[in-house]
């Protein structure tokens, strides 16, 4: 999407947020770049509006809260929260008012391989243990078309446990058709008010920045990680997350005709 583009986009979304008080619901994807998109978004608003607030964050060990606390609180006080953000579906963005969806998608396969160094930095895997799993033909704890899982299907629950529990089936529980998931999630894609790509930040930046809202140049959440990965091991993630490959041409495919409309 053109600079230009990207102005005449937001020249409406300017007012409609900040003069009618929209609230924003950023569906943060893992090891996307969201972390620096989150904090530039969460500097725009006061930490009472945000959600989950700090306090949850740390109760939850520096993590999001879950999808059923998120639920239970927009249930509750549906007026109180103009941010929410964090691992969460897309179409949790049903719970909020009036909400302007932000989603940051990303090459499948560079996704992965940044997930794999995140669990070997953090999560007490090794370099070796990454080779083994590929060569098995398996990621670890890295959970497949991740992408299409928080984009595609829908939560629903009258309550906010049974939307947690519809909410973590969506996320990690078996794909039961993948056909269908994936046409979901492409057409979810249309419904999305900003939508960006990792490899090319530019055009999200531009229209955040209408929004008074910067993303720091510094990224954040970055490991230094090195896994020597072969052509065949590269291979192998595109093949077991082909749900995600199809999903983020589809994405580059929408931003290109949005950027000459």
């Amino acid at each position: 999407m053109s600079i230009r583009r990207a102005s005449q986009l937001v020249r409406g979304l300017t007012l409609s947020l900040f003069r009618t008080r929209r609230s924003i619901f950023f569906c943060h994807l893992p090891k996307t770049g969201g972390s620096s998109l989150r904090q530039g978004i969460e500097s725009a608003f006061h930490p009472l509006e945000v959600l989950p607030s700090s306090a949850m964050m740390n109760m939850c060990g520096g993590h999001y809260a879950t999808a059923e606390i998120v639920a239970e609180s927009l249930m509750r006080a549906p007026d109180d929260f103009r941010l929410v953000r964090g691992h969460y579906h897309l179409s949790m963005r049903s719970l909020v008012k009036r909400p302007l969806s932000i989603v940051v998608l990303r090459d499948p396969v560079s996704r992965v391989v940044s997930n794999l160094k995140h669990n070997v930095q953090h999560n007490g895997m090794t370099a070796a243990d990454v080779i083994v799993a590929l060569e098995k033909g398996e990621t670890l704890e890295v959970p497949l078309n991740q992408m299409t899982r928080y984009i595609g299907g829908r939560v629903s629950g009258a309550t906010p446990h049974e939307i947690g529990s519809r909410h973590d089936d969506l996320l990690y529980g078996p794909i039961r058709n993948e056909k269908e998931r994936l046409r979901s999630a492409v057409g979810a894609l249309e419904t999305i008010d900003l939508l960006g790509i990792t490899e090319d930040m530019k055009p999200l930046s531009s229209a955040l920045a209408k929004l008074g809202i910067r993303i720091p140049e510094e990224r954040s959440n970055v490991s230094d990680v090195e896994l020597d990965l072969s052509e065949a091991h590269l291979q192998t993630i595109r093949e077991l997350n082909k749900l995600d490959v199809e999903l983020y041409e589809s994405a580059k495919k929408l931003l290109a005709r949005r950027a000459f409309v």
